[in-house]
């Protein structure tokens, strides 16, 4: 009995995607391929995939992650499901006022006596932080601390930017 591997070359694969130069490579193992020779046994049939919502990506049905955001249902790839509640989906996410000031340098130098011991470390701008920082959305205290730096995971102020 023959047998025919056509139906699952990389060419009718739903991974199937391209480079940057646009040479076609398969965006599961993240390698060039050859559509009309390649096959491996990851093959997902397209028409069992899903697009994420949010960054178009085909994705298999049983990867696939529902969301409920605004009362609604959103179909998202893994990788979108992890952004989901950080800054980079958050509507905010470029609304930043110390990253946008740079009437004075962002990062200062800091010296601290321990001991015998002098550390010179960087840190923000202590000035552009109580200017920006203590009355922002993004500060989880009275201090200034910025939810930015732990890439904004929970925000109580989180809104769907995407």
């Amino acid at each position: 009995m023959k047998t025919t591997i056509n139906a699952f070359l990389c060419k009718n694969c739903a991974n199937r995607g391209v480079t940057s130069d646009g040479s076609p490579a398969c965006s599961l193992h993240k390698k060039i391929i050859n559509p009309e020779d390649d096959f491996c046994s990851d093959f997902i049939n397209p028409k069992d995939n899903i697009n994420c919502e949010w960054c178009g990506q085909p994705t298999p049905l049983n990867e696939l992650k529902i969301w409920i955001i605004d009362d609604k249902h959103k179909f998202l790839c893994p990788h979108c499901s992890q952004m989901v509640n950080t800054c980079q989906t958050c509507a905010y996410g470029n609304d930043c006022g110390f990253a946008n000031d740079h009437s004075m340098p962002q990062i200062v130098n800091q010296t601290v006596q321990q001991g015998f011991m002098t550390m010179q470390t960087q840190v923000k701008n202590p000035k552009l932080i109580e200017k920006h920082c203590i009355s922002c959305r993004c500060s989880c205290d009275n201090k200034g601390t910025c939810l930015r730096d732990e890439h904004g995971a929970n925000c109580g102020h989180w809104m769907v930017g995407l």
